[in-house]
């Protein structure tokens, strides 16, 4: 049995790769976050393959950011970026996800 067929039958994630969509002033990205750092990026179902943080700060429209921690713990303008983390079946990559291949 993979990971994938367990996912798609219980939900959750990995817990080291956590799919997160991100919302500020009604825009919206997805991102996939291993230890800290950016692993996978979404805007407009288009999946963002260099300058992946500084192209997610672009979008949200924050100049200041200097890393993840930054954009989930200030306020920008006087709001939070909503952060709503995914279950593992609900992100972008779930069907190409090379970590769903393997076996339990």
């Amino acid at each position: 049995m993979k990971y994938r067929d367990v996912m798609k039958k219980d939900g959750g994630n990995l817990g080291w790769c956590i799919p997160v969509k991100l919302s500020y002033k009604g825009k919206e990205a997805i991102i996939t976050q291993n230890e800290g750092e950016i692993a996978g990026l979404c805007i407009s179902g288009k999946d963002i393959i260099k300058n992946q943080f500084d192209t997610l700060i672009k979008h949200l429209g924050i100049d200041d950011a200097n890393n993840l921690s930054d954009l989930y713990n200030y306020l920008w303008d006087g709001e939070k970026v909503i952060t709503t983390e995914m279950a593992c079946r609900q992100c972008t990559w779930f069907k190409t996800c090379c970590a769903m291949n393997e076996n339990i």
